[in-house]
């Protein structure tokens, strides 16, 4: 492994070059600030002292429970230093997500660097990432999904430091952390209770001492998530909810009458609240908790009314997870053959097919990937029944994209010894003092 003094520069490298080319898509392309949504409804109401009630349908003041709380807060921080919605506070937001991106491809590279063990590779990853075509789309949405992806990276990696320093403390920091990052949103709120025992499995020590480790993650957890967990109990007539409410409203958005056609033509959700006249006057009429309540049960109905077309929605927003919805319907798509979207399908699919070459070369190589496989399988699960976008999928593209590296940097060095070989030069090796240096010999 290179020493600290190399690993902080070549974090400094990945950084700047990330930073650098996000800064170079906000000068050129000009992408305006956008898509704030019931989250800026939200933000506002929290500006205006109104609290956590619902941004759908008419103004009530019935608490909500349709968003984790820090969203929504993070976005009215900002509005509240450059005004609501504003040319400024939105620029800012925008910026400060490309400098967010830029942070998680420089925690890509440290991720990679623990798991893939060599320095070389670790960069290729980094790199990887600073070119990931969700990462840099996202800059202008104002709702935070770049803050949250680099908290999700973060997560990561203290997954790992569980695995090499099983301590008290370690868990503790590893509970709070997951706690507030569930507060801010509850995609990873599974694999952050999963990769606990996975991470501990072969940690020193007797059993006890793991089971005490857990529980003191665990405990950490759901002492930060508590609070808010009893506030939604209150708000809602003495209902569980877990951080956030909104299944079934997302479940009804993916599967009732006419799911099938919606999804074939990539024309978007159309029974939404924020996008849809009818349902947001059903919310009003209901109040939220309800409105999700209802919608959960029509959409257990059409589901058990129309298995196969449930099937076949599901099957496709498999497919549309992985390699985005890339029905070419859509006035900015530019290329397309067939009624795909290619500039979907390529800026989706490559990196996928990396990402499964690099898994294989790292399994092969008995590499330490056990927690990113434990990611890759849990995090899309409920996307699969609701609705795919390449937003729900970000929360995956950090491990995308650190395979994705570590495959070109393998295809790249083997191609080299190739090369070498066939130009009559001795063969290149791995210098035995620093594995990650690669010297001709």
């Amino acid at each position: 492994m290179p020493s600290s003094r190399r690993v902080w520069l070549h974090a400094g490298v990945v950084l700047v070059v990330a930073l650098a080319l996000r800064a170079s898509f906000i000068l050129v392309a000009d992408p305006k600030p956008c898509c704030a949504h019931e989250v800026g409804r939200s933000a506002e109401l929290l500006l205006r002292g109104e609290g956590y009630v619902s941004p759908f349908g008419t103004w009530r003041n019935d608490p909500s429970v349709h968003s984790a709380p820090l969203t929504p807060l993070y976005l009215a921080g900002v509005w509240w230093l450059f005004g609501t919605d504003s040319p400024s506070a939105d620029r800012l937001a925008m910026w400060l997500n490309a400098v967010y991106g830029a942070a998680t491809a420089m925690l890509v590279y440290l991720l990679a660097l623990r798991v893939l063990r060599n320095a070389a590779a670790a960069i290729a990853s980094g790199l990887a990432f600073a070119l990931c075509p969700t990462s840099i789309a996202m800059m202008p949405v104002l709702w935070g999904t770049s803050l949250y992806l680099l908290g999700v990276t973060g997560l990561y990696l203290l997954a790992y430091r569980l695995i090499d320093r099983p301590r008290p403390w370690q868990a503790v920091a590893y509970g709070a952390y997951a706690g507030v990052l569930a507060l801010y949103d509850t995609p990873l709120l599974l694999f952050s209770i999963l990769a606990v025992p996975l991470a501990l499995r072969s940690a020193a020590g007797t059993f006890r001492r793991r089971a005490l480790l857990a529980a003191a993650a665990y405990a950490m957890q759901l002492a930060v998530v508590s609070p808010w967990v009893t506030r939604n109990f209150t708000a809602t007539g003495g209902h569980f909810v877990p951080v956030r409410g909104c299944f079934g409203m997302a479940l009804w958005v993916g599967n009732h009458p006419g799911a099938a056609d919606e999804l074939a033509s990539g024309t978007g959700p159309s029974h939404h609240p924020f996008s849809s006249e009818e349902e947001a006057d059903l919310l009003s009429n209901l109040g939220e908790y309800a409105y999700d309540v209802q919608r959960q049960h029509d959409a257990v109905a059409w589901i058990r009314q129309h298995p196969g077309e449930f099937l076949s929605v599901t099957s496709r927003r498999i497919v549309d997870f992985w390699l985005g919805p890339f029905g070419a319907t859509r006035e900015h798509v530019y290329l397309a053959i067939g009624g795909i979207d290619l500039g979907k399908l390529l800026m989706q699919g490559l990196p996928l097919a990396a990402c499964v070459l690099g898994l294989v070369l790292a399994l092969r190589a008995r590499l330490p990937v056990g927690l990113l496989v434990l990611a890759l399988v849990v995090v899309p699960l409920p996307y699969y029944v609701t609705s795919a976008n390449p937003r729900y999928r970000h929360p995956v593209d950090p491990v995308i994209f650190l395979f994705a590296g570590f495959a070109i940097h393998q295809v790249v060095r083997r191609w080299i010894g190739v090369r070498l070989a066939e130009t009559g030069e001795r063969t290149w090796t791995v210098s035995s003092r620093d594995r990650d240096v690669l010297a001709v010999k």
